[in-house]
C-alpha cells in the first residue's frame, strides 16, 4: 500500500513528551496503532492509551485479559521477550475487518467467544504491524536508539510469570477506537523497560530488590508440578551378543547377593543416567518394595558407580 496523505500526517505529528528523564511510551503506542490500522488494515484507527506503568512478570500476567488472545513477542535483534494480550472484542473487531464484515451493527451484545488459532492467525498480520512501526516512530524521534525488532513468536495459551525475566517491566493498555466506533477494543502490551525507553533506560540491569514474591511461589509450583520420571535398577549384567542370542525360555541369569542391598534410582540428566537414591530391596505388606538407604550419587555404593559408569 502507497503512503497516503493520512499516514504521512500521522507519521509526521509529534507526540507529546513525557515529564522527566523517560519518554511517554504510550503516545509512540498511540501513533504506531494508527499508522499499522492504515498500512495493514486499509482502516482508520485511533488509539488511547489508558496507562503505562512499570510491573513485575507476576503483576501484567495477572493481569491480561481473561479469555482473552495472549501473544509471545521477541526481539529479532535482541534477546528480550514481551508479551501482547488482545481483549475478545478486539479479536472479533480485527477479524470483521479482515473478512468484510463492517456493514453490520457493532457486536456489543453478541455472545464473546473465546479466540481460535484462525482468530490468532488473522491478528498476527495487525500486531506485527503496530510492532514495526513503533520501531519506526521510536527511530523517527530519537538518532540513536536501536529498535529492538519485536515480532510474534506464537500464541501461548497459558501465560505465567517464570516465562519471564525477573526484571522491571513496562505495560501499557491501549484502548481501540476503529473506524469511527464500528469497532473496538484493547489490547496490553509488557516489554522490558527501557527496549522502548531511550537511552538512559537503554542497559537492562538485574532486579536488586527482592524477587516478587508471587513470582517465586508461581515459579515454585510449576517446578514442582512438572512430571518426572526415574528408573530402579537392581543390577546391570554385562554379556556378549553371542551369549544374549543363545538366551532361552527358563534360562537362569545369576545375580550377586549383594544387588538387593545396591539397588538404584536413576534420572535421566543432560542425557545420560545418573543415580540420585540407592536403596535396598525387601518386602512390604506382600510386595516388593525398596527401602532407600542414600541420597545423592556421591553417597552411592563405589561398586555400583564404578558399574554405572562404566555400562
Amino acid at each position: 500500500m502507497s503512503e497516503n496523505i493520512l499516514h504521512r500526517k500521522i507519521k509526521q505529528s509529534a507526540p507529546k513528551q513525557g515529564v522527566g528523564p523517560q519518554l511517554d511510551i504510550g503516545q509512540y503506542l498511540e501513533k504506531a496503532v494508527a499508522l499499522a490500522g492504515l498500512s495493514k488494515l486499509q482502516t482508520q484507527i485511533e488509539a488511547k492509551t489508558d496507562s503505562a506503568i512499570g510491573t513485575s512478570p507476576s503483576q501484567f500476567v495477572e493481569g491480561l485479559f481473561e479469555s482473552g488472545l495472549n501473544l509471545m513477542i521477541t526481539g529479532s535483534k535482541t534477546p528480550y521477550l514481551g508479551i501482547i494480550s488482545l481483549n475478545c472484542e478486539l479479536v472479533n473487531s480485527l477479524t470483521d475487518i479482515l473478512t468484510g464484515d463492517l456493514e453490520g451493527e457493532r457486536p456489543t451484545d453478541i455472545a464473546i467467544r473465546l479466540p481460535t488459532s484462525a482468530d490468532a492467525a488473522m491478528c498476527h498480520g495487525f500486531i506485527n504491524g503496530v510492532l514495526m512501526e513503533i520501531d519506526g516512530v521510536l527511530a523517527d524521534q530519537q538518532a540513536d536508539f536501536l529498535p529492538p525488532g519485536f515480532e510474534i513468536t506464537g500464541r501461548e495459551t497459558e501465560p505465567s510469570a517464570h516465562m519471564f525475566p525477573e526484571i522491571p517491566h513496562i505495560t501499557a493498555t491501549i484502548d481501540v477506537d476503529i473506524d469511527d466506533g464500528a469497532r473496538g477494543g484493547k489490547f496490553s502490551v509488557s516489554v522490558p523497560v527501557g527496549i522502548w525507553g531511550g537511552r538512559q533506560v537503554a542497559a537492562l540491569a538485574s532486579s536488586q530488590s527482592k524477587p516478587d514474591p508471587r513470582w517465586l511461589s508461581a515459579l515454585k509450583a510449576s517446578v514442582e508440578a512438572a512430571p518426572a520420571q526415574f528408573n530402579a535398577v537392581l543390577y546391570r549384567k554385562k554379556m556378549t551378543i553371542g551369549e544374549i542370542m543363545k538366551l532361552k525360555t527358563d534360562d537362569i541369569l545369576e545375580f550377586p547377593a549383594t544387588a538387593l542391598e545396591t539397588m538404584t534410582l536413576e534420572a535421566s540428566r543432560n542425557g545420560e543416567k545418573a543415580t540420585f537414591m540407592t536403596a535396598r530391596l525387601g518386602e512390604y505388606q506382600d510386595m516388593r518394595a525398596a527401602r532407600i538407604s542414600d541420597i545423592g550419587p556421591t553417597q552411592s555404593a563405589p561398586d555400583q558407580q564404578k558399574l554405572l559408569s562404566n555400562s
